[in-house]
Parts: structure tokens; C-alpha cells; sequence
């Protein structure tokens, strides 16, 4: 845990969460206790009332297991995060006359903004040391024999069985058990061989080769067409391409002539008045000269032309090997192709240029450069060759190179176990530290970061303001409906207060539900910001806690699609974008099963439920036990759960038409075999008032499955679900399923 802590470099800044939690020996949690493993990154808990869910909630947001819960335990991933937890005890804590500031980051001076990053990083350092401090005291109590059986289940979970699906016949026999493994992996890193280890790609592909890969037969190495380049750079190389050819004026057509007359200058020694004598000896001269370097010319740009054919089919033939050639040869066929389409370009254009030579012999030839690319070639080829070796050695010594293949895969994992192994023995060594001198240096380091703090605490001041969080509070209410009150800040500026439109403070006045919106509005703005300007940005695990106490069914709705996209942030991406960038976990809970089915409803299309775990609560013999259900929701519609719906929709005032009809459908047309058309006119027909009343029960129960609650509430919605309740009641008692009704309803 040291090596990670060394990575991280502050609390905030580490990606922890809780692994395990453990609660016994309070409230209705027995000796026995009750464990939640396999945690995950958003974790659903569903419970009855009763069931332990707050208790659970209290135990995560006292951050320490202790008082009260000092037989449960919290297991951390690494060091331990804030739990920022919306529970009953949030809502009494922080609904007083001044809620405290929810500080969010603002402007200021630029000055005063690098200042405080170099405040961060000092802090962040002095943190990073005295977490180490702190951990080496803590690893000074622990057994030398526990931390041997960690280092050998570690590297055998973590370092073994992942590469097992890359090379597990070669290992079959060289790794017999999880001590012998630990023992291999020790003494390679003590005696340093790990460092030798070679890359996974390389030894991929040996093993390919020798355990995948079928018979190996011995392959003959590329040829370079060295004659046929030699021969191209002979031609080039001649002194005619850079010469100027001419001819003396005379019979026929040339190209390149000059004209010598008697009495001009000579365009060669400058004198004048040339002979006649002379001047016919240079026209014989030159003439036959110029005849015979065209037909040099001639020559060799045929001989090029050929070569240059030669060399290409041989380089092309070349190519085709290697499209064929066996697992782990050819690696460069895609650098040579290229070089060779670069190379045919410049043989064309200096062919073009050896014709334009012959039609106009006076011009001066530069032909463009193939050498850089022919030795660019050559060393690719040279590198084939080279694979083509190593892959000839293999095949004719197969059962000593996959012995070879062996030792280098167990030097590559001792490579990759290298740090655990150091780690294990640094801790066991840290057991001989003075804890009197780590814990004087703690002391030291602590002076040091209050005194960073003091000075960050000035600098904040000017860098973070409530107005952001007000407003956005403000704008949730009036987006669902809560027009009566608003948040405003007190002259304090870093508190709020609760007024109505008057002016006047409204906390003992707000209802139940107002109360649980309001408070959970600001919940979301700690989650988004923080209660000090010092924790803006500090990374959190979130616990929820039934947010939908006593709230309508429209802002129950909201609520639920808040927690979801909170829920959806954290396991999804632009995190950032969102505000909810620094939350590591999130737990919700709750008993209402119409909030849950909102918060864990998975689009079918892809049913994505990796990384949602879901757990529920319930009560045996007066002690709570816990289900484990791993990514399957165990919250479905059933017939019971209908009833419990319909008690809970009563007592809140949302709508129970739905409710009501599909138990009547269930109960007595598809399980009692009653004809609904006629449910009332048989059973009601001698009671003309009580007849009345149950057919404009059952109208009301369609008219709101229809036409929305809108339509079938005249009066509160409260007072119209319990007169009606009473009315559902009579219908079971009529028709004699009185017993059934007070059994659903827990009577």
C-alpha cells in the first residue's frame, strides 16, 4: 500500500473506494453481523423500513467505525475518502435558519491563482510524506507471515494468471503452486536477472512460433540483386551523360551542330581566319566523334533500360516470399514495398532522361539519386534476413528453444512482479523503524501543512463565492414549482437563508416534502462543490438515503432522474462537463419501489449493468440479514409488490388507479374467475347507494389510468386516495375477501 500511496498526491487526487463493509452489534444488526463484498462503483441497496438502511448510511458518513460502530468495519481500496451521505440526520443537520455556504470556484487575480497552485503542490508533497509516515508506523505492527501471503497470492492473481491466456503451455511444468511461483519470482529479483527481460510483443511471437504455429521448416534467406544495381550504376556512372555532343555543320540532319567558316573565329582555340584545309579535317573529325558517342548513348540506355527490368523483377519476386513467408518473418514487407515503388519511380524518370539525351545530345544529364534508397533497402532487407535466421534457428532446434522460451517468460514476469517483490521486503524491513522518531517527523510535517493551510485559506477567500450555488438552487425550485420561498445569502456571504417572498424565515413552516427537496437541492450542490472553499474539488463517495420522503409524484420524478444522472456520471463519461468529476463511489438506498425501479432502470437495447451492483435488506427473526445479487435487479413487479405500492401511493397523494386496477384484474378476473364487465351489477344489485359508489369507483380507476391525475383529483390528492381506499376496501368485504385484503394491506 506504501508504493501506491507514493503515487498519489493527495487524498483528493486518488481514485479509492470502499471494498467491503461489515456492520454488527448495533440497532437490528446482530453479533453475526452482515457483510456487503464485491463492491462496486454504484451500488443499489433495497429494504422495508426497519430493515437497517440508515444505520447503514450513519456507519459509512462517520467515516471511522467507532462509538456505536466500533465492532463494524469499512475496507478501503486505498486510503479512505470523504463520505458526503443524504440521510435523516442531513436533513436535521443542515435545514437550520443558515445553511452553511456551498463554496463554488470563482475568478481572481491571476497572481493570486499561481500562488495557490504552488501552495497545492508544497501541500500535496507534505501530504504524500506524511501518509507515508503513517504507513510505515501502521506496517510495523503487521506480521512478517501475512505479508509472504499476500505477496504470493498477489503475484499469483496478479502477475501470473493474466498471462496465462498468452502463455500457458510454455509454462506447464516450470510453475507448479503459488510457493514455488513465489520463490521463482524472489530469487530472479534478488539476484537481478529480472532486469533482462524482454519486451511481450517478442516473446508473443516466439511463442507463436514454437507452440501455435504449424511445422517449422528451415527458410532460405532473401537475396540482394546487387549484380543488377552494379550494373545500373555503370551505365549512369559514364562521362557521356554529362557531356555536351556535338557535331560540325555538314550533310544531313544533327542535333547540337556548330558551323565553322573560313576567316571566323574558331569556337575552340579562339584564333581566326581558319584554313580551308583545317576547317574540312575538323568537320571529318567531329562528325565521326559525335556518330559514335550517340551510339554509346544508345547503347547504354538499352543496357539500363534491361537492368532495370531485371532488378525489378527480382525485388518483386523478393516481395512475394514475403507475403508467404511464416509467422514472425516479413515484419519490414511493408517498408521494403515502399521503398521499392520508390525506387521503380526514379529507374523510369532516369530512363526518360537517357531518351530526352538521345534526342537532344547537347544537353548535360543529372539523373536523380537512387543510392540513399537502394541503402535503405538493402538494410531492410539485411533486417529480414536477420528474422529469417532467428526463425531458422528455432526450426531446427525446437525443444531447446522453447526451454529458452520458458526461462525468458519467467525473467519477463519476475520483470513485472519486481515491484510487489520489492515492496513486500521494504515493509517487512519498516518493522525495525523507531516508531517514536517517524512519529516526531509526522509532527514536524503537520506544522508545516497547517501552515500552508492558514496562508491557502487567505488566498481561497478571494478565489470562491455562494452567488453560483444560490442561483442554481433557486432556478431548481422554480423549474418544479416551488414558488412560496426562495434561498438567499445572509450578509455573512458564505451562508444561506430560507425566506418566503415576504422576507420572513420558513423553516417551520415548510412541508415534509418541501423540506426533502430543499435539502437534497443543497446535497447536490455539496456533491458538485463543498461546505469550505478548501474542499472544492475533493474526491468523494456518495451514500443516498430514501431522497423522496413525502414528495409528489412529479418531483419524486425529478428527484430520480437527479440520483440517476448522478449515478450514470459517475459509471459513464464527461464527468467534468457535469460537475461530478471528483465522486470515486456512490450507495443508494431505499424502500420505495417505484424510486428504485426509476434509478436502476436499464435501457434493454444494451443492458448495461457492469459496474451497478444491487443488494437487499430484510429482517429474520429481528436481526437484519443481507442478499447479495450481483448485477440482476431482485426488484420486480409482482402482485405483492402492487399492494405495497398501494399502501405507500395512499399515504403520499400520488396516484393508485393503476394500482388498484391490476389488483382487481389479477385477483378476482384472473386468479377468482369474475367477469369485470359485471363485477358490480351482480354483486352490488340489492343496495342501490352502495351500487352508485362502486361504479364511480371503477369509473374513477379508469378515467385515471386514461387520463392522468389531473383528471381524477377534485380535492387533495390525499383525501380523494383514502375515501377511495375505504371504497376498495367494501369491494373485497362484499364479495367476501375481506381476509385478503387486511393480509395485503398488513392489517
Amino acid at each position: 500500500m506504501e508504493a501506491i500511496h507514493k503515487n498519489a498526491v493527495t487524498a483528493r487526487q486518488t481514485d479509492s473506494m470502499i471494498r467491503r463493509i461489515t456492520v454488527r452489534d448495533v440497532a437490528s444488526y446482530g453479533s453475526k453481523g452482515v457483510t456487503l463484498e464485491n463492491l462496486q462503483r454504484v451500488n443499489f441497496i433495497y429494504g422495508s423500513n426497519g430493515s437497517g438502511k440508515t444505520t447503514l448510511s450513519r456507519l459509512l458518513a462517520s467515516g471511522k467505525p467507532q462509538g456505536a460502530f466500533k465492532n463494524c468495519e469499512v475496507e478501503w481500496t486505498d486510503m479512505p475518502l470523504k463520505v458526503l451521505a443524504y440521510n435523516r440526520d442531513f436533513r436535521e443537520r443542515n435545514l437550520s435558519e443558515n445553511i452553511p455556504g456551498v463554496f463554488t470556484l470563482g475568478e481572481d487575480s491571476v497572481e493570486a491563482e499561481r500562488r495557490l497552485g504552488e501552495l497545492e503542490k508544497e501541500l500535496g508533497e507534505a501530504n504524500l510524506l506524511l501518509a507515508s509516515k503513517h504507513k510505515r508506523m501502521e506496517a510495523k505492527k503487521r506480521q512478517i507471515k501475512q505479508d509472504t501471503a499476500r505477496l504470493r497470492d498477489s503475484l499469483w492473481n496478479d502477475v501470473l494468471l493474466p498471462q496465462q491466456d498468452y502463455f500457458g503451455p510454455c509454462l506447464e511444468g516450470a510453475v507448479t503452486s503459488k510457493a514455488q511461483f513465489a520463490r521463482l519470482m524472489q530469487a530472479q529479483v534478488e539476484s537481478g536477472e529480472y532486469r533482462n527481460a524482454l519486451g511481450r510483443e517478442a516473446l508473443q511471437e516466439r511463442f507463436r512460433q514454437l507452440f501455435r504455429g504449424e511445422r517449422m521448416t528451415v527458410m532460405a534467406p532473401i537475396e540482394k540483386p546487387e549484380e543488377e544495381y552494379a550494373a545500373l550504376k555503370e551505365v549512369t556512372g559514364n562521362g557521356l551523360w554529362r557531356e555536351s555532343i556535338v557535331a560540325v555543320k555538314g550533310d544531313g540532319e544533327r542535333t547540337g551542330e556548330v558551323t565553322i567558316e573560313e576567316g571566323e573565329v574558331c569556337p575552340y582555340c579562339g584564333q581566326r581566319r581558319i584554313p580551308e584545309v583545317y576547317r574540312l579535317k575538323a568537320e571529318e573529325y567531329y562528325n565521326n566523334r559525335y556518330a559514335k558517342e550517340i551510339e554509346e548513348i544508345r547503347t547504354l540506355t538499352k543496357t539500363y533500360k534491361a537492368k532495370a527490368g531485371e532488378l525489378k523483377e527480382k525485388i518483386y519476386a523478393m516481395l512475394t516470399r514475403l507475403q508467404h513467408a511464416p509467422c514472425g518473418v516479413g515484419k519490414h514487407e511493408v517498408v521494403i514495398r515502399m521503398y521499392v515503388e520508390l525506387l521503380g519511380e526514379r529507374m523510369e524518370t532516369n530512363l526518360r532522361i537517357m531518351v530526352n539525351k538521345l534526342e537532344n545530345p547537347a544537353m548535360v544529364v543529372r539523373f536523380k539519386d537512387v543510392s540513399g534508397v537502394v541503402d535503405s533497402l538493402w538494410q531492410n532487407i539485411d533486417a529480414t534476413n536477420e528474422e529469417i535466421a532467428e526463425y531458422n534457428k528455432m526450426a531446427a532446434n525446437v525443444t531447446p528453444e522453447r526451454e529458452r522460451l520458458t526461462r525468458d517468460v519467467i525473467t519477463y514476469l519476475a520483470g513485472r512482479s519486481a515491484s510487489t517483490v520489492k515492496y513486500c521486503q521494504q515493509a517487512t524491513a519498516s518493522k525495525r523503524v523507531d516508531m517514536t522518531a517517524l512519529e516526531k517527523e509526522a509532527k514536524e510535517i503537520m506544522k508545516k501543512t497547517q501552515a500552508i493551510d492558514e496562508e491557502k485559506k487567505g488566498l481561497e477567500k478571494k478565489l470562491a463565492s455562494t452567488k453560483p450555488t444560490v442561483e442554481r438552487i433557486n432556478n431548481e425550485l422554480r423549474r418544479y414549482g416551488f414558488t412560496g420561498f426562495s434561498i438567499q445569502p445572509t450578509n455573512k456571504g458564505t451562508t444561506y437563508q430560507i425566506q418566503r417572498e415576504d422576507g420572513s424565515l420558513v423553516r417551520d413552516t415548510l412541508s415534509e416534502g418541501e423540506t426533502t427537496f430543499i435539502t437534497f437541492l443543497y446535497y447536490l450542490q455539496l456533491v458538485k462543490g463543498g461546505e469550505t472553499n478548501s474542499n472544492v474539488q475533493e474526491r468523494k463517495v456518495l451514500v443516498i438515503d430514501d431522497p423522496i420522503s413525502s414528495l409528489d409524484s412529479k418531483v419524486m420524478g425529478a428527484v430520480s432522474d437527479m440520483v440517476r444522472q448522478v449515478m450514470l456520471m459517475v459509471h459513464g463519461e464527461g464527468l467534468r462537463v457535469h460537475g461530478y468529476g471528483d465522486i470515486s463511489q456512490v450507495f443508494v438506498l431505499t424502500h420505495n419501489t417505484e424510486f428504485y425501479k426509476k434509478v436502476t432502470w436499464v435501457n434493454p437495447r444494451n443492458n448495461k449493468r457492469r459496474g451497478w451492483h444491487h443488494w437487499l435488506l430484510d429482517k429474520w427473526g429481528g436481526e437484519t440479514c443481507v442478499t447479495a445479487y450481483g448485477e440482476e435487479n431482485p426488484v420486480k413487479m409482482g402482485y405483492e409488490q402492487t399492494w405495497r405500492e398501494l399502501k405507500e401511493n395512499v399515504a403520499a397523494g400520488r396516484p393508485v388507479q393503476v394500482l388498484m386496477r391490476n389488483i382487481i384484474e389479477t385477483y378476482f378476473v384472473e386468479y377468482g374467475g369474475y367477469e369485470k364487465s359485471r363485477l358490480i351489477a351482480e354483486h352490488f344489485a340489492e343496495d342501490e347507494v352502495e351500487r352508485t359508489q362502486m361504479t364511480a369507483l371503477m369509473e374513477w380507476i379508469d378515467t385515471g389510468c386514461h387520463k392522468g391525475e389531473e383528471a381524477t383529483f377534485a380535492e387533495a390528492p390525499v383525501v380523494t386516495n383514502r375515501r377511495r381506499l375505504e371504497e376498495f376496501r367494501r369491494l373485497f368485504e362484499r364479495l367476501g375477501h375481506e381476509a385478503h385484503y387486511r393480509m395485503m394491506m398488513r392489517e
